[in-house]
């Protein structure tokens, strides 16, 4: 082998930089990634905590307009203006879910 010969400086400087920028990119890279896949997974979790909320106003609300429902049937003194005080009860207990 014969003797090495020196590499120009600029050429050395260059070669950092992009390994530099290469680390850079990389960790950049995975640290959003992460980060992404962090924030998805809260994301998620409070979708997921939050429609069983709303599910149970839901469920609520029916149960409120089903009872009146049933009572206006039996007993024929009720008004249909009492199923729609129920109906309005029902809409705010689902009103305040959000």
């Amino acid at each position: 082998m014969g003797a090495q010969r020196e590499v120009p400086r600029q050429i050395l400087q260059q070669l950092r930089n992009w390994q530099i920028c290469f680390w850079t990119w990389n960790l950049l890279h995975y640290v959003l990634g992460l980060g992404a896949a962090i924030g998805a997974a809260y994301v998620a979790a409070l979708t997921f905590l939050k429609a069983s909320t709303k599910a149970n106003a839901y469920i609520s609300a029916w149960r409120e307009l089903n009872a009146a429902r049933i009572r206006f049937e039996l007993d024929g003194t009720l008004t249909p203006a009492m199923l729609a005080e129920a109906n309005e009860r029902g809409e705010q207990m689902i009103g305040k879910a959000d």
